[in-house]
């Protein structure tokens, strides 16, 4: 006896409203980029129930680099963290905030270029891999850079 108890009285507190409606969503659009920047998105989802009541739900995205500003189409846009071969044999990572130029063969002057958001450009090129010993001064020499093909 005391099991219908409680299921009449659970059944009680989740029933309808006093009216006899119940406001259920009918129309629900999917998240949407409302909003961007450099490091940030503003995503939203709007939810229409049926008696015409609107819910605007939001939140906001945080990431390092998550946008780059596209000057062809005059909008942020999702960066993408992957290298496009060109023609001239360089690896080229152009959707991300800072440009990005690796050569073929890594063993060459400024095999790496970088171009800032700052318009600051970076060359360098990898001299060889060692191991230093801070505490001592002491350093190893682990390999070289060779001539190849990437």
């Amino acid at each position: 006896m005391k099991i219908r108890y409680w299921l009449v009285l659970a059944m009680a507190l989740c029933s309808p409203s006093s009216n006899g409606q119940v406001a259920l969503p009918t129309a629900t659009s999917g998240p949407a980029v409302v909003e961007s920047g450099p490091h940030h998105r503003v995503w939203q989802t709007v939810q229409v129930d049926e008696l015409g009541q609107t819910n605007i739900s939001t939140y906001t995205e945080l990431a390092t680099g998550l946008n780059y500003w596209n000057s062809a189409t005059g909008l942020w846009e999702e960066s993408q963290e992957q290298f496009v071969i060109a023609p001239q044999g360089y690896a080229l990572a152009a959707k991300t905030q800072s440009k990005l130029a690796v050569a073929a063969n890594l063993n060459s002057q400024a095999a790496i270029d970088l171009l800032s958001t700052d318009n600051r450009r970076f060359r360098c090129h990898v001299l060889r891999l060692s191991y230093l010993e801070v505490a001592s001064g002491k350093s190893v020499m682990i390999a070289e850079v060779k001539d190849s093909i990437g």
